[in-house]
């Protein structure tokens, strides 16, 4: 239930950057599970939200002993990566297009 915007507070372009956008029954970020189980992005609510929080530690232990758990989480790891790379690859096409648009002036004569 709700929606949590993931990206960067602070990004070089100064202001926040979102990548992307989750909703009900999304997953928020997988860097955790993984040594040195820290977050690799900012989260921020948009609307209320409820959310189950994990610590990657115990459920990477969890993972491998019981491999139908560990087979699971990690399909489900596989599409929301998949998932979070498309929307990357989208954001960083827009802001390229913002960019390019901003700084090249077409000019349809030669100027020399």
């Amino acid at each position: 239930k709700g929606v949590v915007s993931v990206g960067l507070l602070k990004s070089e372009a100064g202001g926040p950057l979102t990548i992307t956008t989750v909703g009900k029954g999304g997953n928020l970020g997988w860097s955790w599970v993984f040594a040195p189980y820290r977050w690799k992005f900012d989260a921020k609510a948009k609307t209320r939200v409820e959310v189950l929080a994990l610590e990657g530690k115990p459920v990477m232990a969890k993972m491998g002993r019981y491999p139908l758990l560990g087979y699971g989480l990690m399909g489900q790891l596989a599409l929301s990566l998949s998932k979070g790379l498309e929307s990357t690859r989208h954001q960083l096409v827009r802001l390229y297009h913002q960019k390019t648009k901003t700084e090249f002036v077409y000019f349809p004569q030669p100027i020399f």
